[in-house]
């Protein structure tokens, strides 16, 4: 079951130009937000999505089933941005925050290289 107005929002979050409109999540540790990513930080990762995302890359809407957070989220919203360094590109989580329409505000949970075959 998929929500377009709530993905076209995570959407407007990502493109907005606002700095405040897409953070990574407080509380979660380095190593978990940017898994062997050795060499890339926060911002740079968030850079590389932001271009991604302006240029016309797809974020895809994921219908939450995980225990633990389907009871947090309804969805969480993934992209894979293509990068030379990384076969498979780098796998980036996003998570809706606030759905106010005129600034919605999106976090980054994780990335990691993206895993064949998913």
């Amino acid at each position: 079951m998929e929500d377009p107005e709530e993905h076209g929002l995570v959407h407007k979050a990502l493109t907005s130009g606002l700095s405040n409109c897409v953070e990574w999540k407080s509380g979660v540790g380095r190593h978990n937000v940017l898994r062997d990513l050795d060499g890339f930080t926060a911002k740079h990762v968030k850079d590389l999505l932001l271009d991604y995302v302006r240029n016309g890359g797809t974020i895809k809407q994921v219908v939450e089933d995980r225990p633990g957070y389907c009871d947090q989220y309804r969805f969480y919203y993934k992209a894979i941005i293509p990068h030379d360094e990384f076969r498979h590109g780098i796998f980036v989580e996003i998570i809706l925050v606030d759905d106010d329409p005129e600034v919605p505000m999106v976090s980054l949970v994780s990335a990691h290289p993206q895993r064949p075959g998913r």
